[in-house]
């Protein structure tokens, strides 16, 4: 991204006779100085579609982050990628995009280590992620969660799988209530159950497990692991069978087959 020029009202006015440089540089300053990025769409949207190169990754991020135009915002990425002038902060989007979007992980890894390489600490965590779900590589994956826990950038959802990796993969279990509890506080849903796996299998906090498991359940994120889990809670715990076979029920029905195993057992 280029300086910001100094006196916003002469560059506005440069801007509106027409300079390009004063365009994209105007359209910059009413993104992230006064937060408007309908106004810096106006401004690069219409240099971008005269030829203007620097432009094009920039509406392809505000496209994607605030417009929900997936096509549109992959069409300007990709024109940026084709003159050679992807920043950064438009390749992380880019990133995003092929991955949740168009479900490409190959070129989503491509263009986030691009950014990461460059030093946009977002896509660290984001690079941790596909590597812990998708790629199944808890090494390289360890390594970009090390990465952003060092540049202080890792989102609820990086700590989530942060934590998942370090208790499920490297059996730290402190380490990994201190990533999940860290993004459960932060309200990342999907933390809730797994926080409360915890809590309940590896401390044998009751109370504390079923209130994460309980918000699990407001939020309609229970996965089956944490549906068995709780079901357990309710047997096991506070011996209320019926409510346990429920959450049982549940997981079996997705095919979690210990849930099915002990809920023959359970049901006898």
């Amino acid at each position: 991204m280029k300086n910001i020029h100094s006196d916003p009202n002469q560059l506005k006015q440069l801007a509106d006779e027409g300079d390009p440089e004063a365009m994209y540089d105007y359209g910059l300053f009413l993104w992230f100085e006064n937060n408007d990025p309908d106004g810096a769409l106006k401004y690069l949207l219409s240099i971008a579609e005269q030829g203007y190169a620097p432009a094009y990754g920039e509406v392809g991020v505000i496209l994607y982050q605030y417009k929900d135009d997936v096509d549109g915002a992959e069409y300007w990425l990709e024109k940026a990628v084709q003159a050679d002038c992807l920043l950064p902060d438009a390749a992380y989007e880019y990133g995003l995009l092929l991955n949740y979007e168009r479900d490409n992980t190959e070129d989503s890894l491509k263009y986030l280590i691009t950014a990461a390489e460059k030093e946009f600490e977002s896509a660290y965590g984001a690079i941790g992620i596909i590597l812990f779900y998708q790629k199944n590589d808890i090494d390289g994956a360890e390594y970009w969660f090390k990465k952003a826990v060092q540049a202080d950038c890792l989102t609820p959802p990086d700590a989530a799988a942060y934590g998942s990796l370090l208790y499920l993969d490297r059996n730290d279990i402190i380490a990994g209530e201190k990533y999940l509890r860290f993004s459960a506080e932060n309200d990342y849903e999907p933390a809730y159950g797994d926080l409360a796996i915890i809590l309940y299998r590896e401390k044998n906090e009751v109370d504390e497990a079923e209130y994460w498991f309980k918000k699990s359940v407001e939020a309609d994120c229970l996965t089956p692991p944490v549906a068995y889990e709780y079901g357990l809670l309710l047997i096991e715990a506070r011996k209320n069978k019926k409510e346990g076979l429920h959450f049982l029920r549940l997981a079996a029905e997705e095919g979690y087959e210990i849930a099915e195993e002990d809920l023959l057992l359970y049901e006898e």
